[in-house]
């Protein structure tokens, strides 16, 4: 293969699906290649000070399962010896493993006939006919780890052999429809991530009330995060789900988990406990064990405080049901919110669910002023202000005395805990939560 030189950069080019303009493609990367993404050459600050540059694309097409790449590399300061794609690795991480190969070992290098400082090299290969430990391994994990964007081609010289340049992956486009398996995947995920929480909040829930108690000693931020049967048990529950639903490759060669929709278990898990931390921060005040109160200390406030808090917790688990619940039905084409495409197919039409309620069943838990009030404010006026409760004492986060404003801080704090849990348990959504949790950009919800 001819070599290729440029007077100003260096390239590595590396391509796994098809052209842009071709029919079937599914993924491809495409990014850029220097020394300063090297963090582990043993110097300073881990990079490697190169004067090598470069780019790179990559690409999977699922109607013939086949990968192909093409790696071009100009003015290494040392004799090319190997190039790896290694991870799971984020882009600040190395690690030693490969997810494929494209020169093993120098003796490929060598074996290919390349300039070991300035050429380029292509191939390709069926995804079905790599094995792991030979060149071009794409396993199904490896790819979804791909997708992921953990991993990075590392250029290894025998001036620089644990890498003289480095490029971390960049997904730039994921052509992919909306399979009948990813909806699956989506709506069996969306329910874990309930069980998830539904587990937290129970958790959240007694630790509030047993340090509240004196019946155990906190700190109730500890508390919140402690490992415990039930949450162990959901963890499970969802990790075996996402193994029977979501992981490997349909019939035709599509990632059965889906571009966007859900996340990885690790994420669901941290998603359902961050929910309950945050909306506790927002009513109780950045300290939890500064903001609760002890029934010994004030047991009328002390209840108030756990009654709000537990109804609070009602209105986000009936959030997450009837985003669910709009999901399911979108991607079916049954029912949708107003402006979204039906059957769902992107991003934007799932996003629309956030607030979503044809039903009122979420208005019923969470905001219905007037007689028949949403039990948030009925947990306020029966628990709180009848008992003569110092209401900003009693939620230092809010710092108001009006039951009314009370309810509108509580459910901002709730929108704000919900909607972040949902946009860090669905990739790509996007949602906009600052806007959504009190219908105002102003910065309230981070």
């Amino acid at each position: 293969m001819p070599a290729r030189t440029t007077a100003t950069a260096f390239a590595i080019l590396l391509t796994l699906s098809l052209s842009s303009e071709a029919p079937g493609q599914t993924y491809v990367w495409d990014m850029d290649a220097t020394e300063d993404q090297v963090n582990n050459s043993g110097v300073g600050d881990g990079s490697t000070d190169s004067a090598a540059t470069g780019h790179a694309t990559i690409s999977y097409d699922h109607t013939t399962g086949v990968i192909s790449y093409t790696v071009d590399w100009t003015g290494l300061e040392g004799l090319l010896t190997a190039i790896h794609l290694h991870g799971p690795a984020t882009a600040s991480e190395s690690v030693m493993p490969h997810l494929w190969n494209v020169f093993t070992a120098e003796a490929d290098v060598i074996g290919a006939g390349v300039d070991r400082t300035t050429d380029s090299y292509g191939d390709a290969a069926l995804l079905t006919s790599l094995v792991p430990g030979t060149p071009h391994l794409v396993a199904p994990i490896n790819l979804q780890h791909m997708v992921d964007e953990l991993g990075y081609v590392n250029i290894h010289s025998d001036l620089w052999p644990m890498g003289e340049i480095r490029a971390n992956l960049v997904l730039v486009t994921e052509n992919v429809p909306v399979t009948s398996d990813h909806q699956r995947c989506i709506q069996k995920m969306q329910k874990q991530l309930e069980k998830l929480s539904k587990a937290v909040e129970r958790r959240a829930y007694n630790c509030l009330r047993l340090v509240a108690k004196g019946l155990i000693p906190g700190p109730v931020e500890t508390c919140f995060t402690a490992e415990e049967p039930k949450t162990t048990a959901a963890t499970t529950s969802a990790a075996k789900t996402f193994d029977n639903v979501c992981s490997g490759f349909d019939a035709v060669g599509y990632l059965r988990f889906p571009a966007f929709g859900t996340a990885q278990v690790d994420e669901l898990r941290a998603a359902a406990e961050g929910r309950d931390l945050d909306m506790g921060h927002g009513i109780l005040g950045p300290d939890l064990d500064v903001g609760l109160i002890l029934e010994s200390t004030d047991r009328d406030a002390s209840r108030c405080q756990q009654l709000v808090f537990r109804k609070t917790q009602n209105c986000e688990a009936q959030m997450l049901k009837e985003f669910r619940r709009c999901s399911t039905l979108g991607f079916k084409g049954k029912e949708g919110p107003v402006g979204a495409t039906l059957p769902f197919d992107a991003p934007a039409d799932q996003a629309l669910c956030l607030d979503h309620d044809p039903n009122g069943r979420l208005a019923k838990k969470c905001d219905t002023p007037g007689s028949k009030p949403d039990a948030i404010r009925k947990a306020i006026a029966k628990s709180c202000v009848d008992d003569g409760v110092d209401l900003a004492a009693a939620f230092p986060g809010c710092g108001t005395s009006d039951g009314e404003v009370l309810h509108a801080c509580v459910l901002a704090s709730a929108r704000c805990a919900t909607c972040t849990a949902l946009d860090a348990s669905s990739e790509d959504l996007n949602l906009d939560c600052d806007t959504f949790d009190d219908g105002a950009a102003n910065a309230s919800c981070g």
